[in-house]
């Protein structure tokens, strides 16, 4: 399924056993890193959101695994639900946000790994969460 945006759609992905909320931060869990590309898992609660930014030498794909997301880039705003799929340019400037009601998960890979890390605000899952 092609989608205006140049995304495409995917089979139905079970991440179920990775879900994991923080109503400090979207909650972020590395799955994989390496020099190629960095993987991830962010939850959503409702009304979190990224600040407006970009990756650096970096590309991402975002896939929408549960609740939906509105992705804003070069001020166009698109909304994305279950097997959805946002490519994100190098350079491209952009935040995502989970407008609710419900809670919203993303699977994430950037290539190369971004330099500095994951945009903040966020939660690593490996923090405690006090």
């Amino acid at each position: 399924m092609s989608l205006d945006n140049g995304g495409f759609a995917l089979p139905h992905m079970d991440l179920s056993e990775l879900r994991w909320f923080s109503d400090r931060g979207r909650a972020v869990q590395r799955l994989y890193t390496s020099e190629q590309c960095d993987v991830i898992v962010v939850g959503w609660e409702a009304g979190q959101e990224s600040s407006y930014h970009e990756h650096g030498v970096s590309e991402s794909i975002v896939v929408v695994v549960e609740g939906r997301i509105t992705a804003e880039s070069e001020g166009a705003a698109r909304v994305l639900g279950p097997s959805e799929v946002l490519v994100t340019p190098r350079g491209s400037f952009h935040r995502m946000r989970n407008e609710g009601p419900g809670k919203a998960v993303t699977f994430h890979v950037y290539a190369p790994p971004m330099q500095g890390g994951v945009s903040a605000p966020y939660i690593d899952h490996t923090a405690p969460d006090n």
